[in-house]
């Protein structure tokens, strides 16, 4: 993708973001936002069933994104961190 389909994905993403502070529910903003996708797909593309790949890949993307970004806070955090250690411990 280039910086274009970067900078459109950016102004959705605030845009969604703006939906949620405004008060509208994640459920129902998901559902809109995928409806509006493939409405807008299968209308340019005069009803064409093709437009479902182009929307599953963008879901797909997203878990990817979503789960790299998770993978990189978990490999970030401190093992343990979380674990009380003796006094006079030292972990090496």
């Amino acid at each position: 993708m280039d910086d274009q389909d970067g900078d459109l994905r950016e102004a959705l993403r605030q845009f969604a973001w703006e939906q949620l502070e405004a008060g509208i529910g994640p459920r129902e903003l998901c559902y809109a936002l995928s409806m509006v996708a493939t409405e807008l797909g299968m209308r340019v593309t005069d009803g064409s069933l093709m437009v479902l790949p182009i929307v599953l890949k963008g879901i797909s993307d997203a878990v990817g994104s979503y789960a790299e970004e998770i993978d990189h806070q978990e490999e970030d955090a401190d093992p343990f961190a979380e674990l009380e250690r003796p006094d006079g411990m030292t972990l090496h």
